[in-house]
């Protein structure tokens, strides 16, 4: 049964619906983002169209549309693919990641941490690994996550010299993604310790003088 969405959803675009060339180049720059659904048109032939927030110019689809579960918690979306002999990851979307602008000031100055970068804001070169080294790929604007390793970070994940940065459309090594994933979570508990830090420290009582 084809999901039906409202108003105020949060989904995630998986797909595009196919027209003209400028029409699918632009579509594709919406596949891993998530959205918002601003309205939702039923048509006299029973299909349901949606619009998005922000996006003024295109309807989509159900076929093309995940639903996102704000409690869930933070995921990046991989196919396991093989380059030549090589395990790797293609790095498909994100759920879940809080932007740099949702964090606390103490987490974002230190290491471990890392945030979405939304792809409004992006100018990424993808990542391939080739099946001998990592290449960087085409300039995209898509979504992608900054993450702040220590200096001295051991195990480093092998990103080929480039910044610490994954995007949608990447292909990295499994090994390396797995470095990533373990530097993601050591990011995540620290991220934990600093929110409880703050809630302990807004108790008690005050006076304030006027």
């Amino acid at each position: 049964m084809t999901e039906k969405y409202k108003v105020g959803d949060k989904v995630r675009i998986t797909g595009r619906i196919y027209g003209p060339p400028g029409w699918n180049d632009r579509m594709n720059g919406f596949i891993g983002t998530e959205r918002v659904v601003s309205d939702v048109v039923d048509r006299e032939n029973g299909s349901i169209w949606y619009r998005m927030k922000g996006v003024d110019d295109f309807y989509f689809v159900s076929d093309v549309m995940k639903r996102v579960d704000d409690k869930k918690v933070a995921c990046i979306l991989t196919e396991k693919v093989l380059v030549g002999d090589v395990p790797c990851r293609k790095i498909l979307g994100f759920e879940g990641i809080l932007g740099r602008e949702d964090l606390p000031k103490k987490y974002i100055e230190g290491q471990p941490a890392f945030w979405l970068v939304p792809a409004k804001e992006a100018f990424l070169n993808q990542r391939i690994f080739d099946g001998t080294e990592v290449i960087l790929g085409e300039t995209v604007k898509t979504d992608g996550i900054d993450f702040r390793l220590p200096e001295n970070a051991d195990p480093r994940p092998d990103m080929g010299g480039f910044s610490d940065v994954l995007s949608i459309g990447d292909v990295v090594k499994d090994s390396a993604f797995q470095n990533i994933i373990m530097w993601l979570k050591r990011a995540g508990s620290r991220l934990v310790k600093i929110r409880q830090q703050e809630r302990d420290a807004w108790r008690g009582k005050e006076t304030i003088e006027i």
